[in-house]
């Protein structure tokens, strides 16, 4: 198998999702054929020295745990656009799409439904 460097290994496919700081993309992972998610800082935050540690530290808190709830780190690594996390690609619906959809005033069966989701019960 011939060598590659980091920021060759994943094809990105698609913006996921966006946030105050950073954006995840769906990438496909074609050594061990999967899809991934790939999280990485935006621009403006790359400059920041604490929002790249933080960043840092919470790929390396996070890939430490393991539990149904959370989504597993497979990687932390750089591209020429900066630090990036590799991890499980999930699809569905995001919990504050889910509270969108569900709310509803004053029944105790919708706050129950949320838990569920929250706790997999």
């Amino acid at each position: 198998m011939k060598p590659i460097t980091f920021a060759q290994r994943y094809d990105r496919l698609e913006e996921v999702n966006r946030g105050g700081i950073g954006r995840i993309d769906a990438a496909f992972d074609p050594v061990l054929g999967r899809r991934v998610a790939i999280k990485v800082l935006l621009e403006g935050a790359r400059e920041d020295e604490e929002a790249v540690r933080k960043f840092a530290e919470e790929a390396q808190i996070t890939g430490q745990l393991e539990h149904p709830n959370m989504v597993p780190i497979y990687d932390l690594g750089q591209d020429a656009g900066g630090p990036l996390i590799v991890m499980k690609l999930v699809s569905g619906q995001t919990l504050g799409q889910i509270i969108q959809t569900h709310r509803t005033p004053g029944l105790p069966e919708d706050l129950q439904r949320l838990l569920g989701v929250v706790l997999r019960l």
